[in-house]
């Protein structure tokens, strides 16, 4: 079963890498040197499991190395370099709900690496809860920050100021609740069954 996972690992980490790669070629070729950076980062992100494990002996098991992968690609790639966010209205909204879920079981693979005794299945999700939602309204704390130094306005480029601005971002709080909250109804659903099964067995 782990081998089957790092294959699937492998295979999707590497088509996203080729991904990158052609893409990156199709903007050379097009001349747009604006965008070439995000490709180039989000290539070199690709490696970070790889360095994890080699600088703190940690590594985050297939599902989320490969949520991140694609989070990372859907919002640098097709978000930034292909204008994604301007061209489909929902996608940051998408995306959000996409972070929520990512948090989520960002924080129980957390827990799970610091504690390797038995946690009580409630707790973890509740933190795990928790977790998801200080990162996303950190996140928008960071971007708030970033704007008030730098004297910017990185909603503005979807033509979002005032009221419309402040609406957005209350809804990416909103969505990626839900994206957390979702995710823990189906981890909760997942422990059950798998109770359920052993129980039978």
């Amino acid at each position: 079963m782990r081998n089957k996972e790092t294959k699937i690992d492998q295979v999707i980490t590497n088509t996203l890498r080729i991904c990158i790669i052609f893409l990156f070629f199709i903007k050379v070729a097009q001349s747009d040197f604006e965008h070439i950076h995000y490709l180039l980062t989000t290539f070199l992100f690709t490696f970070y499991n790889q360095l994890l494990l080699k600088w703190f002996h940690f590594q985050f098991n297939c599902f989320i190395h490969n949520l991140i992968l694609i989070y990372i690609f859907l919002s640098q790639v097709l978000g930034r370099t292909f204008n994604f966010y301007m061209i489909i209205s929902y996608w940051d909204i998408f995306l959000h709900t996409i972070a929520g879920i990512l948090f989520y079981f960002l924080g129980k693979e957390i827990i799970h690496h610091l504690n390797h005794h038995t946690i009580n299945k409630f707790f973890l999700i509740f933190f795990s809860i928790c977790f998801s939602i200080a990162m996303g309204t950190l996140w928008e704390i960071l971007e708030f920050t970033y704007d008030w130094i730098f004297i910017k306005n990185t909603q503005e480029a979807r033509g979002l100021v005032g009221r419309d601005a402040l609406i957005d971002t209350m809804s990416d709080l909103i969505v990626l609740c839900m994206g957390t909250f979702f995710s823990a109804i189906i981890d909760l659903l997942l422990k059950k069954r798998k109770i359920k099964l052993q129980q039978i067995n």
